[in-house]
């Protein structure tokens, strides 16, 4: 990105700011003259940014720029979490994921050493990137290890 100033008498002073905190060199961006530059982007740089330009008279801050990272879902929680259910019993197990874009395509597989089952969608529900699946053991096959698993136009 680039700042364009105008202003008399010149600038002394050029900074950058993410969502209102001044990028310094722990941010991973740098500075060129007057452009931002953002090497290996990734989620942890989408935001307002804005440039603020310091004189003898004043400070005047841009108006803001949306930038937007696209990025396949990632786990909010990566934990694992054991259950005790009774047969006939029910458990809900949630999965949350950051992603953008948010909308979000869930699938749940079930997997014990007999086999790996995916979920069918009647026992999950899905709204943007939250996830909760359902499970009711009935026989020794339907315990085992639940895993959760999302996707966008991104990837998985």
């Amino acid at each position: 990105m680039t700042c364009e100033v105008h202003s008399h008498p010149p600038i002394t002073e050029l900074e950058w700011l993410q969502d209102g905190r001044s990028l310094g060199p722990p941010s991973g961006a740098s500075f060129s003259n007057r452009t931002l530059i953002i090497p290996n982007i990734g989620p942890q740089h989408k935001g307002k940014y804005q440039c603020a330009g310091t004189n003898s008279e004043g400070r005047a801050v841009s108006e803001p720029v949306l930038l937007q990272v696209l990025y396949a879902p990632r786990c909010e929680s990566v934990r694992s979490s054991v259950y005790g259910v009774g047969r006939t019993e029910s458990v809900s197990v949630a999965c949350a994921v950051d992603a953008y874009p948010t909308t979000v395509n869930f699938s749940w597989v079930l997997s014990n050493s007999d086999r790996k089952s995916p979920l069918p969608p009647t026992q999950y529900a899905s709204n943007g990137t939250k996830s909760v699946a359902t499970v009711s053991p009935r026989v020794p096959q339907d315990y085992g290890v639940l895993q959760c698993w999302a996707s966008n136009i991104i990837g998985q």
